[in-house]
């Protein structure tokens, strides 16, 4: 018998055609948080979340060795996600792994290419396939954190006043 481990709620709700999010949900209030539960701690975010670096430098910060992002994107726009997968995982120093349908589905255009994207930022799978194997080594991620940009300090307090700022703003 299985038990729940994590939870975690989408924050960036999309609200555009075909993807009215924003009329159906409300977003998560808190940030992703590492999960120590399948030999290698991991992250999630869900679909847009990962349009968003933070998240996933918060997870690379807080030791997540990867990200797992399940999203239900339109094949049209997966060359927008490419770069942003590419540079999380190579900013973050952990692997990106994002799944999504492997092909559109009764008149629904969500589908395309799933993905996994090492720590160096190179692409290890992309493919429509329903099933694939990706071997995550932990010491890739290490070494990934001891080279650039890896070794680079975490300036949290700089960047949390900043945002303080900017959010506190009138207008």
């Amino acid at each position: 018998m299985g038990s729940v481990v994590a939870t975690y709620e989408k924050l960036h709700l999309p609200e555009e055609p075909g993807f009215w999010e924003t009329s159906h949900y409300e977003p998560g209030d808190a940030p992703p948080r590492r999960i120590d539960a399948f030999g290698l701690p991991i992250g999630v975010q869900i679909c847009s979340d990962n349009s968003r670096p933070e998240g996933t430098h918060l997870l690379g910060a807080d030791g997540a060795m990867a990200v797992v992002v399940p999203r239900a994107t339109e094949e049209r726009t997966y060359q927008r996600w490419k770069p942003v997968f590419r540079a999380n995982a190579f900013s973050s120093c952990l692997y990106v792994l994002s799944v999504n349908r492997p092909h559109p589905e009764d008149g629904v255009l969500i589908g395309g290419p799933s993905v996994a994207y090492d720590p160096s930022g190179e692409l290890l799978l992309e493919t429509t396939d329903t099933m694939a194997l990706v071997t995550l080594d932990a010491t890739v991620v290490t070494d990934a954190r001891r080279a650039y940009p890896g070794y680079l300090p975490v300036l949290a307090r700089l960047y949390a006043d900043a945002w303080a700022e900017i959010a506190g703003r009138d207008g």
